[in-house]
């Protein structure tokens, strides 16, 4: 194999493991917010220290949308969930 051809391979590789870190750096990670004193919110739901999963919250500070959405999940026990990050 030419020396040309190896540096090309390693070019190339060079390229690959580049833009894949690039990539993988970019996407999004699912924080949480505090958008006041003991409320915490992910992408989907609001809580409190005091009610746990806050449909008041939730709409306040995520949209109707989304108040509709965790309406819609029925009667549940609102001091058990888990945020969308893992995050008990």
């Amino acid at each position: 194999m030419s020396i040309f051809m190896k540096n090309f391979i390693l070019l190339l590789l060079n390229v690959v493991l580049y833009f894949y870190s690039a990539f993988t750096l970019a996407k999004s990670p699912k924080l949480l917010t505090s958008p006041e004193p003991n409320v915490l919110c992910d992408r989907y739901i609001c809580a409190d220290r005091i009610e746990g999963v806050s449909v008041s919250l939730t709409e306040k500070y995520l949209g109707k949308i989304q108040a509709k959405r965790l309406l819609s999940q029925g009667s549940f026990d609102k001091t058990a969930f888990t945020f969308d990050n893992g995050v008990l």
